[in-house]
């Protein structure tokens, strides 16, 4: 059985990764060369901060192995990423250098398991919620950020949206809460600045689809308005399934109408829930709506480009009487024209409607993409 070593520091609040991506990039030739070293002795197999490799006899030399991802609950970090044939939970001596100047405890766990859960989720937390913008991007979606502050050291835990495709509850006064998933990027509160008192302040925004409830409520509220609003709930896209670089070279992401929310996170996210997508040979993504005045975020397709996504199909099912030279009819087509490559390298992310969720589930199982490489919110 193969094990995988993470760090887990002595408090929460630490920055999105203790190895940056490059430094992690640059490790991996250096693994690959036979583990270069910077000159300072790891006796626990630590990765240097500088971005060398010093591995402990037992560390396995393939750098197929390395780096599984940053994200992850209680900030317990990859840092090195290389399998272990053996390895009870050791303390190794503190690091005098680089990002590793602290007492960092390591704990071997089995593949699989290193993004899973370690606490369980925290009890549910109201909050005021203050609008700062509300813009109909869209036809009938409301692209929604309410500012939210929180004791950053008592309740700052509580409130970290960690995953993308977490989702929070909102009401208005005494009515019945509404559930959303959060739009936005998940981030570390590590990187808020806290006032005199300990009170932080951040933004969460949301795709808000107008109905003839709490929906359109929130959609006709202005700037300063209120609501009241909880601590993320859900653990969101199960990311650390397909977390190999090295295995899962294809990511299939696919949305339809408000759906493209928490695939929007994902795309974004930077350091904590990051999927690194601009590591992977062929990430697209299949983005279907009724009409081109229906689809959100199309402002957003060229930064989406640059985070990753090497391929972008949006398609509209109702095409009668609109411009539009893009695809036409329903994101399964989509997709089967185009297929997959090499389905034990592939994994699929899926938000959207249940009839669109059932259908490429079955098309992805029956081209030979195993069930647990996709992922869902729920």
């Amino acid at each position: 059985m193969a094990f995988l070593t993470i760090a887990s520091s002595a408090s929460y609040a630490q920055k999105p990764s203790l190895l940056s991506l490059r430094s992690t990039c640059a490790a991996v030739k250096s693994l690959s060369r036979g583990g270069a070293s910077c000159g300072s002795a790891h006796k626990c197999g630590l990765g240097c901060a500088c971005g060398s490799f010093s591995p402990s006899s037992e560390a396995l030399s393939s750098p197929k192995a390395l780096f599984l991802g940053k994200n992850s609950l209680s900030s317990r970090r990859v840092v090195n990423g290389m399998f272990r044939k053996t390895g009870p939970s050791r303390v190794c001596e503190e690091s005098r250098h680089g990002n590793f100047d602290q007492q960092i405890r390591m704990e071997t766990v089995k593949v699989g398991e290193a993004f899973a859960p370690l606490e369980e989720m925290p009890e549910i937390q109201w909050t005021t919620g203050t609008v700062v913008e509300n813009t109909e991007i869209a036809d009938g979606l409301h692209q929604i950020s309410y500012s939210l502050t929180v004791d950053k050291f008592n309740d700052g835990r509580n409130f970290l949206h960690s995953t993308p495709g977490q989702y929070v509850q909102i009401k208005v006064g005494d009515e019945k809460p509404g559930f959303f998933a959060i739009a936005s990027p998940p981030f570390q509160m590590s990187t808020l600045d806290g006032d005199a008192d300990g009170n932080c302040s951040f933004t969460w925004e949301f795709l808000v689809k107008r109905n003839d409830g709490l929906a359109g409520q929130l959609c006709d509220m202005k700037k300063g308005d209120e609501v009241d609003i909880t601590n993320p709930r859900g653990n969101g896209f199960p990311i650390g399934k397909v977390a190999w670089i090295f295995k899962y070279k294809t990511v299939l992401l696919f949305a339809t109408g408000s759906g493209i929310a928490p695939i929007r996170s994902l795309i974004e996210a930077d350091g904590l829930g990051s999927m690194d997508l601009f590591m992977r040979q062929d990430v697209r993504l299949y983005y279907g709506c009724k009409t081109p005045a229906k689809m959100a975020y199309k402002d957003r397709f060229e930064a989406w480009t640059e985070a990753g996504v090497k391929k972008i199909v949006p398609v509209i099912s109702q095409s009668e009487g609109v411009e539009w030279d893009g695809q036409t009819g329903y994101i399964q087509e989509a997709f089967k024209k185009d297929g997959v490559t090499n389905p034990a390298e592939t994994c699929a992310v899926i938000c959207g409607v249940k009839g669109m969720a059932t259908d490429i589930t079955q098309i992805l199982t029956d081209m030979g993409v195993s069930k647990d490489a996709i992922l869902f919110n729920f």
